[in-house]
């Protein structure tokens, strides 16, 4: 998973706690009649209750990250909510009380379907650019690693990340079915492979090298 897509999760469950107690505060101080503290009232609780039936109700569709399309994140946010919007208000009607006020659970749907579309568009931003992004391997001296990651930063035509480093004594061939470096390019699903000057000059290296070339790794 990648660092967006880890921000879109916290953002949902964040947007989702800010919302639900948001309104319920707006609720109790604004609209009811007459006020209440919401932190002291029974319905902290149930907000509470409510904001884990959200976030189960997303992470269950798949939000943030498996929508693919627009649509599909719409669909899956409105399920969500109204998924969870629905439960509460059979938890309530099933006690006959108003354990939350239907602003509280209405608004919040309204207010979190695009807040979770938000979350799953910076999920999707964060899989693009994963898909597009080469994965290197390098084989060579620690010492090499960070100026060839700022050439990398600077020069590559696709960006680019260091998975992987192996000293050549790693990479080498150390016996008849042997292949470090090609099973680590495989583990790691590089794309590209780079050797520095003492790899070079290491044949069970560079032939290693040839056949992840030869099976389209660069």
């Amino acid at each position: 998973m990648g660092a967006s897509q880890r921000v879109a999760r916290a953002l949902l469950v964040v947007g989702t706690v800010a919302a639900v107690f948001g309104l319920s505060k707006l609720h109790a101080s604004r609209i009811a009649d007459p006020a209440y503290d919401f932190t002291s009232s029974f319905r902290f609780g149930w907000a509470v209750a409510y904001v884990v039936a959200l976030v189960v109700a997303a992470y269950a569709v798949g939000l943030p990250d498996l929508p693919r399309t627009r649509r599909s994140g719409v669909a899956s946010a409105v399920a969500a909510t109204l998924g969870a919007a629905a439960a509460v208000s059979l938890v309530q009607l099933v006690v006959g009380d108003a354990l939350l006020p239907r602003f509280v659970v209405f608004a919040g749907v309204l207010v979190l379907v695009p807040w979770y579309l938000i979350c799953v568009n910076l999920a999707g931003d964060g899989r693009d650019r994963a898909l597009h992004q080469d994965r290197v391997v390098v084989v060579g001296e620690q010492a090499e690693i960070a100026p060839l990651r700022e050439e990398i930063e600077r020069y590559a035509e696709l960006p680019a990340e260091i998975v992987a480093v192996l000293a050549p004594e790693e990479a080498a061939v150390t016996g008849a079915r042997s292949r470090p470096l090609e099973e680590r390019v495989a583990a790691e699903g590089a794309t590209v492979v780079v050797l520095d000057r003492r790899a070079q000059v290491e044949p069970s290296i560079v032939s290693q090298a040839a056949a992840l070339h030869e099976s389209g790794i660069r």
